[in-house]
């Protein structure tokens, strides 16, 4: 009732003054003071607000689209990455993916440092293995500005080539790569395979999991 009293009545006397330590009423007091329109702030208010709602709403899906975009572009990276390798293990496509002093880890199958060293690497593994299919599923790609990282599954017949004797065999490993983006285009960083097993077909890979 206190409340609602002093919206209806003021009683002027000797403590009138006490109004002045009521917090609601200060604003009153200044926007009459320097003769300003509290209506047409509040809203130009509203109105700032919205446009700045609006704006952040936009810039979040200027963000999704710029990161799903890029999740895009790496799947094709690594697509055509298998398909050079498909392709007879092309050195001259496989090694233009990677930057420059990019590394290629293959576990068992080695190390190599630089693109010109993964470019060597690739130009007589052919002959090792003679046919590959390489299948890469599940991918989990995580994107951070111009870089980002990318972990898949690796399941490949393929044909090896030993002494002349050639072996049909499946390989199943997990791929943890990292990318990065020069130039308008995103490159192998670091790629790395972690082998589960490299079992021949008619063996089977009981043993070795």
């Amino acid at each position: 009732m206190r409340e609602l009293g002093g919206c209806l009545v003021e009683i002027h006397g000797q403590h009138d003054d006490r109004g002045l330590l009521n917090a609601r009423g200060h604003r009153a007091l200044l926007d009459a003071s320097g003769g300003c329109d509290a209506g047409a702030v509040g809203a130009a208010y509203g109105a700032w607000r919205k446009a700045a709602n609006i704006l952040a709403e936009a810039r979040a899906t200027v963000d999704t689209a710029a990161r799903l975009t890029a999740i895009e572009d790496i799947k094709q990276l690594k697509a055509q990455y298998c398909a050079y390798c498909d392709a007879g293990y092309d050195p001259e496509g496989i090694g233009a993916q990677f930057v420059e002093d990019g590394i290629w880890d293959g576990a068992d199958f080695g190390r190599q440092v630089g693109r010109a060293a993964i470019k060597k690497f690739f130009s007589g593994i052919s002959g090792d293995i003679t046919f590959a299919g390489h299948l890469v599923l599940n991918p989990i790609i995580t994107v951070d500005g111009d870089t980002a990282n990318g972990k898949w599954w690796l399941i490949m017949p393929c044909t090896t080539n030993t002494d002349g004797k050639k072996e049909a065999k499946w390989l199943a490993a997990e791929y943890d790569d990292d990318y990065v983006k020069q130039d308008g285009r995103w490159l192998f960083k670091h790629l790395r395979l972690d082998i589960k097993f490299f079992a021949p077909h008619l063996d089977g890979w009981a043993a070795m999991t």
